[in-house]
C-alpha cells in the first residue's frame, strides 16, 4: 500500500485490524527453512559476525531492533516476534511510503539460536517469506536475514531492478541496526528509541 506521506500512527492501527482476518497471500508457508528457493521468487541474503553477546542480539531480534532505521519501522512499536502476531513494515521508498502487512509465520528459539520468520499478507507489496537469526556458534555470534519473495504490487513490478537494489540495501541496514541495538543492550542500555 503506498502513500505521498507517512501513515499515521491511528492509520496504521486500522490496517492492522484489517488485516488481522485475512490469510497469508502465498501457499509456500514455512519456505523460508528450506534450502532451495521455490520456483518464481527471488532470494536476498544477508549474514554478519556479530562482536556482541549472544542474549543482546537474541533480545534485539525479537523486538525488531533490525527495522528501527531512518527509512524503515514497524508497527506497534512495541511489537515482539511471536507466531501469529501481525506487524506492518512501513518504509519510504524515494518520495513515498509503503506500508506492507506481515504475519509472524514461526519462532525457532533453541539456547543457542534465535530465528522467527515472517509472511506476507494482502496489500504487501510482494509475496513470500523472510527470516531473521541470530546464533551462537564457536567464533561468536552470527545474524543472518534470508528473504524470498516475488513482486506483487504493479510499482513493485515495474521498479524490480530497484527493488532488488533497495532490498539489498535494507539487508545490510537490518544487520547494522541489530548492532547497534544489541550494543546498546550489552551495556545496559534501555532498547526504546
Amino acid at each position: 500500500m503506498w502513500s505521498s506521506r507517512r501513515p499515521s500512527p491511528a492509520k496504521l492501527d486500522d490496517l492492522l485490524a484489517r488485516v488481522a482476518k485475512l490469510p497469508l497471500s502465498y501457499p509456500e508457508v514455512g519456505m523460508t527453512r528450506a534450502v532451495d528457493v521455490p520456483a518464481g521468487y527471488g532470494r536476498e541474503h544477508q549474514r554478519v559476525e556479530l562482536a556482541i553477546e549472544f542474549a543482546a542480539a537474541r533480545e534485539a531480534v525479537i523486538a525488531f531492533a533490525t527495522h528501527r532505521l531512518p527509512y524503515l519501522f514497524v508497527h506497534p512499536t512495541d511489537a515482539r516476534a511471536v507466531v501469529g502476531s501481525d506487524v506492518l513494515v512501513v518504509a519510504r521508498v524515494g518520495p513515498l511510503w509503503t506500508t506492507n502487512p506481515c504475519r509472524i509465520v514461526y519462532v525457532d528459539d533453541g539456547p543457542d539460536r534465535f530465528t522467527y520468520a515472517y509472511g506476507t499478507l494482502p496489500g504487501h507489496s510482494e509475496h513470500g517469506e523472510e527470516t531473521f537469526t541470530v546464533e551462537r556458534t564457536a567464533g561468536g555470534v552470527v545474524a543472518e536475514t534470508i528473504a524470498y519473495a516475488r513482486p506483487q504490487d504493479l510499482l513493485a513490478r515495474i521498479g524490480a531492478p530497484l527493488a532488488h537494489r533497495f532490498q539489498a540495501r535494507v539487508k545490510r541496514d537490518y544487520m547494522a541496526a541489530l548492532v547497534a541495538t544489541a550494543t546498546k543492550v550489552s551495556e545496559g542500555s534501555d532498547m526504546a528509541e
